[in-house]
């Protein structure tokens, strides 16, 4: 996995940790080294992304606005995965974690307009709202 790769892993983390409101550095650092085998918590604070208080991790706005970016582009990969392509959950979660990386600001908001700009993944999760879902709000409904 590479080092970008790995950022956006940690920072889902952390963001999915929060929707389950933990936000306690060593049980987070455990999580991380679990699912990428390093602890890069230290990176991510060098980098502005995340702050430590009182073993509490908190994001910086700067690693809100990624962390919220990374979710958004995951959440509907999964959605794009199970409502146009019709794949099961299992296959679904390991290929929206490659997809998310990979897709562009200009294709994300193409897959979420042509989903209906929809408010939550199959896990139930909120989805970010992007700039699309604001301009279309009232007025698109999905097509699939």
């Amino acid at each position: 996995m590479e080092r970008n790769q790995k950022i956006e892993e940690v920072l889902s983390i952390i963001w999915e940790e929060r929707e389950k409101n933990n936000s306690d550095k060593e049980k987070i650092k455990k999580i991380i080294l679990e699912k990428i085998q390093e602890d890069i918590l230290k990176d991510l604070i060098t980098e502005g992304h995340i702050a430590i208080d009182n073993d509490s991790v908190k994001f910086t706005a700067k690693g809100e606005a990624a962390a919220k970016d990374i979710i958004r582009r995951q959440r509907l990969a999964e959605r794009l995965l199970i409502d146009v392509l019709e794949l099961g959950r299992k296959e679904t979660d390991s290929y929206a974690c490659e997809f998310e990386h990979i897709i562009s600001k200009e294709v994300e908001e193409s897959i979420c307009t042509l989903l209906g700009h929809p408010k939550e993944c199959p896990h139930g999760y909120p989805i970010p709202t992007g700039d699309c879902c604001v301009k279309a709000r009232g007025m698109i409904e999905s097509i699939v």
